[in-house]
């Protein structure tokens, strides 16, 4: 069913991105941050949990390898599918059935009589968890405003303009010992740099966005889950997202170039929209 706009013309979606940040929002973020907390609790309980199961006997070293596979094969099922779900019967629909699906398999692994059982309980506890995560990122951003929404200033610098301050640095006898900030000085937010680069490539504008402790949160749950997962699976990828990735995008990066340009009399040469036109050209040549 189309969404219909009310008499001021706009939908629900619309009012709710022009709301200013208040009491609402709060009560939403506390809430899926408490459940947040809990799931990534959960998760490093486990690795508690499995050294006293070695060493009572009720497990060994490979079967707990295989508890931790399965653990993340689960998270990967349930991500996937409560995108799917969520899309389709709307996420209050998934997020019930996430906490089902964990709250049954959890009953079933308090009683699993063998670690083989439990192994498989994990896995259906896994499918929850990692539903749980998707869920809440999609409700997170669904629900804040736009204003708050990719604020960081980026700190840029195109390349050229980079290079230009490196060989200056090189040349300049007052250069010596010194240390240089080599940024273009602009206030353009990551928002409007992944929505310009969107634009230019004909995809549509990131919709997720999270309060940074919460990315910070999960960075951190992610690097710390990868390194259990690649001592199990000898797995070679980066996590999809880090603490420093975070510190990056959530963190303001105008630094000052004012010592470049003062000592060096550097100026970058080549402006934004330059350097954003030059950048699509490259990233459409590499497709």
């Amino acid at each position: 069913m189309a969404q219909q706009a009310p008499a001021s013309g706009l939908t629900a979606g619309e009012r709710l991105d022009r709301l200013p940040f208040g009491k609402f929002h709060r009560k939403i973020l506390m809430l899926i941050g408490a459940g947040m907390f809990f799931d990534a609790m959960e998760l490093y309980l486990a690795g508690s949990v499995l050294g006293a199961l070695v060493k009572s006997g009720y497990s060994t070293v490979e079967l707990n390898a295989q508890f931790i596979s399965w653990t993340f094969y689960g998270l990967v099922v349930g991500s996937l599918l409560s995108g799917v779900l969520g899309d389709r019967y709307g996420r209050r629909f998934c997020y019930q059935l996430n906490l089902a699906i964990f709250g049954l398999a959890s009953l079933a692994a308090a009683a699993a009589p063998s670690m083989q059982v439990l192994i498989v309980c994990r896995f259906f506890m896994g499918i929850g968890l990692g539903a749980e995560i998707v869920i809440g990122y999609g409700t997170l951003s669904e629900f804040a405003p736009t204003q708050i929404r990719g604020r960081a200033v980026a700190g840029l610098v195109y390349v050229d303009n980079l290079v230009d301050a490196a060989l200056l640095a090189l040349r300049h006898e007052a250069a010596a010992g010194q240390a240089f900030n080599a940024t273009d000085g602009l206030p353009v937010t990551w928002k409007e740099f992944t929505d310009g680069l969107a634009d230019g490539l004909g995809c549509s504008h990131a919709r997720w966005s999270m309060p940074y402790w919460m990315a910070t949160g999960i960075g951190f749950s992610l690097e710390h889950g990868y390194r259990l997962l690649r001592r199990a699976t000898k797995l070679t990828t980066q996590p999809l997202l880090s603490r420093q990735a975070v510190h990056v995008l959530g963190r303001n990066q105008d630094f000052s170039n004012r010592k470049a340009r003062e000592l060096l009399g550097w100026e970058p040469r080549v402006d934004y929209a330059t350097g954003l036109a030059a950048t699509l050209d490259w990233l459409k040549a590499e497709a």
